[in-house]
């Protein structure tokens, strides 16, 4: 059996079309469907129903497609061990979920070290809540999270990276009372019990909202045009502050930090690429100045 038959039927199976898959494995449509019909020849069993198109997967191709997925993310595992140990590098591909402050301030500034230090490593970032994070990062759907509250289940392991002060930020203007303003409030929409994200006590501390918007960045636009202020992580606006076209308005009635924290599960394969992540954001996380 030629395993290279078994990998152009999973990724046939996947894209459901011939020209699809032909273009992702890089070879003509013709020589795809020869390897189909060896496949089939060699099992003795008609895998897929078509006639000059995939059409669906007969019940013995349904049963094949789920063995043949798992024996070939196997396969590919071996394949990236060895070369890791062959060539001594990082191999493989490696994910990583958080919200918008990790997403925008923080990954950025990690990103470009580990892929000039690992160049064999291919990363992909999720943007996601941390709760579906966490949850996604137990299912073993995603590598790493970067939360920004401590996790919740005891089958994850964390690490602290550091704080995120938040302050009131605003158009630069001289300091008043932090209850003089108009608020900005940013949230996360279109899920049960919408989410403030910016840590304000509102029970404890009334102050007057005027406006509520999706995210960080539509919240830190709205403040550069002076139509409010928002409670914001200091992170975020650093460079604005710098530039004069923000600046902290007001001091707030209390301290809020955003803990930041680097997830992965406990069960997970830890292979070269999977420790050099941890090893990079350890290292790199001072550079942001938490």
């Amino acid at each position: 059996m030629n395993i290279t038959w078994i990998k152009y039927f999973v990724i046939l199976c996947e894209t459901k079309s011939f020209r699809l898959a032909s273009e992702k494995i890089g070879i003509s449509s013709p020589a795809l469907s020869k390897a189909i019909f060896e496949l089939e020849e060699y099992f003795k069993a008609t895998l897929i129903n078509r006639k000059n198109k995939f059409d669906s997967l007969t019940p013995a191709g349904e049963f094949f497609f789920r063995i043949s997925k798992e024996l070939v993310n196997e396969i590919d595992s071996i394949e990236n061990k060895f070369k890791e140990f062959v060539e001594g590098e990082p191999y493989g591909v490696i994910s990583i979920a958080s919200e918008g402050l990790a997403q925008n301030y923080v990954l950025p500034f990690i990103i470009p070290k580990i892929l000039e230090k690992h160049p064999k490593i291919y990363l992909k970032i999720y943007s996601m809540i941390s709760d579906f994070t966490e949850k996604n990062v137990l299912e073993g759907k995603i590598n790493f999270g970067i939360l920004s509250k401590e996790p919740v289940s005891s089958q994850i392991n964390s690490i602290k990276l550091g704080n995120v002060k938040h302050s009131i930020i605003g158009k630069k203007q001289d300091k008043k009372h932090w209850s003089d303003f108009n608020y900005i409030v940013p949230r996360f929409f279109g899920i049960e019990n919408d989410i403030f994200v910016d840590g304000w006590n509102d029970n404890k501390y009334k102050r007057n909202i005027i406006m509520e918007v999706e995210g960080l960045e539509t919240t830190i636009k709205y403040c550069e045009q002076g139509i409010g202020v928002a409670f914001l992580p200091e992170l975020c606006v650093r460079e604005k502050i710098d530039r004069g076209i923000l600046s902290i308005v007001s001091d707030p009635p209390f301290e809020y930090n955003d803990n930041l924290f680097l997830i992965w599960a406990n069960n997970i394969r830890k292979n070269l690429a999977f420790l050099k992540i941890i090893e990079e954001i350890k290292e790199n996380i001072s550079f942001l100045s938490l």
